[in-house]
């Protein structure tokens, strides 16, 4: 039987009538650190926070969640669960959740924003989200200008009983350096990052720049690849790694899997170890055969790449989703690989975004 994913954050789905407060994925409290805390950089630490998928429908382990407190005109301050996705170039809000909060609208572009998701140029209301900070700190997220859209954790959340109020990207990524680990979420100085990496025994990645201010890196296995490998003649046999900590699970479009293991798109018998069926960020549904492969993730970035960690065997999917047509400038040849939290959430993992890095401890 095929079970269920999401990839990216950018399909519709039905607006919630209610807005739910049972909240099952953990708990929303949060360390102040005093000034003379002897961790340099160190702004906020809280308990980690996940929207957990169950593993019989569901493919990888789920999302990772912020508490935030923000202001309600006239109505005191609230608590937002905002997801944490490292492929969303801005910030969005559930619809009913705007409404809620009363928000007024971001005039600075005429209130409208555009923006590009995989099915085309769109358009949608953009509000200010203004005096938050993370639940029970005075830490503040900086302003942001969330666009007021669908996405399909909104449903994913009030099925399972935990609200996916809105999604933060690489905006708050670039503001701070984001530890998660399966305790804590931490939140650090942006440009204390490397300095945590190297004081914490973690191995530092260099990411490249990609379209849409996204960061990548390069995969190959974590062994040797197998001889019947086979590759684009422009391409080298490298894979390029898009960073997706809103990605429940990775993903490999066919070039890589040919590059990495020799699949093939037409051999019948991939689907004998069973499938998933997903919906990328068109809202196309797919279906996608799974593999059990481990993974290396390696610095990318020209000269001056550095840094190597293996993985874990995950269930990685295979299928050519429009994020990578996206990012790869329509290119479908290319390989790429969707990194999610499949593999991102196996050990302790420092994103530093601002100072090009993603660091991994043991």
């Amino acid at each position: 039987m095929a079970r269920h994913a999401t990839v990216a954050a950018a399909a519709a789905v039905a607006a919630l009538v209610l807005w739910r407060r049972s909240e099952p994925c953990g708990s929303a409290g949060a360390t102040q650190l005093a000034l003379a805390t002897p961790v340099p950089g160190l702004l906020a630490e809280m308990p980690r926070k996940l929207l957990a998928l169950p593993q019989d429908r569901w493919v990888g382990p789920g999302f990772d969640l912020a508490s935030v407190a923000v202001s309600r005109p006239g109505a005191g301050r609230t608590t937002l669960n905002l997801m944490l996705d490292s492929a969303l170039t801005t910030s969005m809000m559930a619809p009913h959740v705007a409404s809620f909060l009363n928000l007024s609208p971001d005039t600075s572009n005429g209130g409208v924003r555009k923006f590009t998701a995989a099915d085309g140029p769109q358009k949608s209301m953009a509000v200010k989200l203004e005096d938050t900070v993370f639940e029970g700190t005075g830490v503040g997220l900086g302003p942001l200008s969330p666009l007021v859209t669908e996405y399909p954790q909104i449903r994913i959340g009030a099925d399972l009983g935990c609200p996916v109020d809105g999604m933060i990207g690489m905006e708050f990524y670039e503001r701070f350096g984001v530890w998660v680990d399966s305790d804590s979420l931490r939140i650090y100085e942006a440009d204390s990052a490397s300095n945590v990496a190297t004081a914490e025994g973690l191995t530092q990645l260099s990411l490249a720049p990609l379209p849409a201010d996204l960061v990548g890196v390069e995969v190959d296995l974590a062994g040797e690849r197998p001889s019947n490998a086979f590759h684009p003649p422009n391409s080298a046999g490298k894979v390029l790694g898009i960073l997706d900590t809103g990605a429940a699970h990775s993903v490999l479009n066919w070039p890589a899997a040919g590059a990495l293991l020799g699949l093939r798109q037409d051999d019948e018998a991939l689907w004998d170890d069973g499938s998933i069926s997903s919906q990328d960020i068109s809202g196309r549904p797919i279906d996608m055969p799974l593999v059990s492969v481990a993974l290396a993730l390696r610095g990318a970035g020209g000269a001056h790449a550095r840094g190597a960690v293996p993985f874990k065997p995950i269930e990685v999917a295979v299928g050519n989703i429009a994020l990578f047509a996206k990012l790869l400038g329509g290119d479908t040849e290319a390989p790429a690989a969707l990194i999610g939290q499949d593999i991102l959430t196996q050990r302790p993992t420092l994103f530093a975004a601002r100072q090009r890095l993603i660091c991994f401890g043991t």
